[in-house]
This record gives C-alpha cells, structure tokens and sequence, in this order.
C-alpha cells in the first residue's frame, strides 16, 4: 500500500539521513549517516512566494535587482537573498509540496508547533530541550547560534512574518533593492546562522528547515501586483550533511508532488 511521507516524517528522515546526502543522483539515493544533533525550524508566517524565493520561476515579472543565477541544479535569485545564495553548497530546495489548506489560521495551527507535539514519546525527535525564540528574525538567528554552541538546545523554533503579500509583492516583502525587506532580512539572518554554524564547525550536526504555511500564485503577478494563496509551495532545508545545491523538483507529468526516496511516497502535507 502507497504511504504518504508528512513534514514531520520528512523532518525525521532528513535528521537521521544528516550524515549522508539527500538525493545526489536520483530520487532512490538517500545516504544514511550520522544522526543531527539540533534542528531549527524557521517559520516564514504569511506564506512566502515560492515562484520568487526557492522554486524561481523566471519570466516578464522577475525583477532585474533578483539576478538570477545558477548554483548546481538550482536557480536561484542571488539579488534578493545573496547572503544564502554564498551558502548553497550546504541547501536543499523541496518543491511543489501540497499543503492541506491555504487558511493562514488551519495552516498555521496544523504546522510544527514542535515545542508542544512530539516532546515525549514516538514523535520526538529531539527530546525535551526546545526553544521558542520571539526576538527579532536576526537577533534569533543570533541567540540560535549561540544555542547550539552550547548544546543548549535540541529544537530551536523561529517565526518571521511578513510573507502575505497579495498587492506590491516586489515593492515590499520581496524588495530586493531594501536592505529592511522581509526577504532581505530572511536573507541576513538566516545567511549569517548558516556561514556561523558553519565557521563553528557545527553546520553538518545541526538541521535548518524554513518554510511557510502554503505558497504563492505562480506566474505573472495578480492585478494588484501581487501573488494570491496556493497550495503548492517549496522549503529550504540547509546543513546536516547534505550535499547542496540541489532539488527535489516535480516529476515529468507535472503532477502535484515530488518523491522522497521512492515514487511511491510522495512529500506532502499530512491529510488531518
């Protein structure tokens, strides 16, 4: 019988797969290796545009300032977050995963509120040391960094909002000509976490999955210059010995899913 792999079983396989690396070659080869010893979730509340940020999708609409470029498999807009775009060799882009409902307020009460479900028993992962961090998106990155230095930590949880955006998609959220834009301070925070594990020597024993509640209308922008809710979407997971600068993408038919491991098991959300 065909199993459906969730967010929180993909989670799951991406840690104890940390030591490998997930799908080098093909969507059967998912090296097993050391277990991560830390994760953090970084919530993007308001549902990021996956067209513009970690599935690009390039046409008439994509700002010039984006500038567009190639690293491994991946197109990625280098001008709107540069500081990750220097950290590729360590990222994973999982596209067009199907999220349940593009309710902000069911979606986000179905996401991994990790710090309450699955700290005892079969759903854990990471045991009982979880932190919520509700400082400024770089002043988290910051105190998460200096958690896992410590071994403070297992589950280390970070929201930054702003990513609901149905009217000037370019001019605000996704500026990429102002430093103080949700995406260019995504990209600040969240580029120097990644380049700190990293000089820590703690980027391959430690887990980064961002991602929102759904996606964005892909495509040419609405009439208000904006992208409306979707269910589609894609997530960011960087570090944990994963060989980056690579996609899961969807499959030739353009279906709605992508495999993890085995056509059988598609990533999606889990049915509630």
């Amino acid at each position: 019988m065909n199993s459906s792999i969730g967010r929180r079983a993909f989670i799951r396989q991406a840690v104890t797969a940390a030591g490998g690396c997930l799908l080098v070659d093909g969507p059967r080869k998912a090296l097993a290796g050391a277990k991560a010893r830390h994760c953090i979730f970084i919530l993007m509340a308001g549902g990021p545009s996956q067209a513009d940020t970690f599935d690009l999708e390039e046409g008439p609409w994509t700002p010039a300032a984006f500038e567009p470029a190639t690293f491994g498999e991946i197109r990625f807009p280098r001008g709107l977050m540069p500081r990750i775009a220097c950290q590729m060799d360590s990222v994973l882009l999982l596209r067009g995963v199907r999220a349940p409902t593009t309710s902000h307020p069911v979606a986000q009460a179905g996401l991994p509120a990790f710090r309450s479900l699955g700290i005892s028993g079969e759903e854990s992962v990471y045991g009982e040391r979880c932190w919520l961090l509700n400082s400024p998106f770089d002043e988290a990155c910051s105190e998460a960094r200096a958690l896992v230095r410590t071994g403070g930590a297992h589950w280390i949880e970070i929201t930054i909002g702003g990513w609901d955006n149905h009217s000037d998609i370019y001019e605000t959220a996704l500026n990429a000509r102002d430093a103080k834009s949700v995406a260019r301070r995504f990209d600040a925070g969240l580029g120097a976490l990644l380049a700190g594990l990293r000089s820590d020597g703690l980027l391959p024993e430690t887990l980064i999955v961002a991602m929102g509640e759904f996606g964005r209308t892909p495509g040419p922008l609405n009439l208000r210059g904006g992208r409306d809710h979707f269910p589609r979407h894609a997530v960011l997971v960087a570090g944990a010995g994963i060989c980056g600068a690579r996609a899961i993408r969807e499959d030739r038919e353009g279906a709605m899913r992508l495999t993890l491991g085995d056509a059988r098991n598609p990533v999606r959300e889990p049915s509630r």
